[in-house]
């Protein structure tokens, strides 16, 4: 399901172009913001390590924080399942211009229109902490998500 803007929502601007590109690689790579307004370039590729055995990778440094919080939900009888991890640029591009191209034909949008509305459900690649290796999204099958159990222990 897409993601509802609220007032104080900021979603990346795909046509932005006051910019700014960090390096991930200069200081603290765990420190390094990206959003809207800081795009890590394609270039970055983080030291990646595989979450127990699920085909999802994060950064190899976050990878046991992530692990201990599924283990420490597990035993709380809770499943947070991994959903998606590290993506790389090209991937997070791809699934951005997939989308972008989806709502042109299925709206009848303009390429920015169609680009501004899929900035709401897949960041413009380099924008995500995905692209970093920071970050995993956890779901289940469920379209009520947030009344879930798993929902209320995160």
């Amino acid at each position: 399901s897409e993601k509802k803007p609220t007032d104080k929502t900021e979603f990346a601007d795909p046509l932005a172009k006051d910019r700014i590109t960090v390096d991930p690689t200069e200081g603290n790579p765990y420190l390094v913001v990206v959003n809207a307004k800081r795009a890590a370039d394609g270039s970055y590729k983080p030291t990646l390590s595989e979450i127990f055995d699920t085909g999802y990778y994060m950064e190899e440094g976050v990878t046991p924080y992530y692990e201990e919080m599924y283990t420490a939900a597990k035993k709380d009888g809770i499943i947070l399942t991994p959903y998606s991890g590290y993506r790389s640029y090209e991937r997070q591009r791809n699934n951005y211009i997939n989308l972008t191209k989806q709502y042109m034909s299925q709206y009848k949008l303009s390429e920015e229109e169609a680009a501004k509305k899929a900035a709401t459900v897949i960041l413009p690649p380099g924008t995500s902490e995905h692209n970093l290796g920071l970050a995993m999204d956890i779901c289940n099958t469920r379209d009520d998500f947030a009344y879930t159990k798993e929902y209320k222990w995160s």
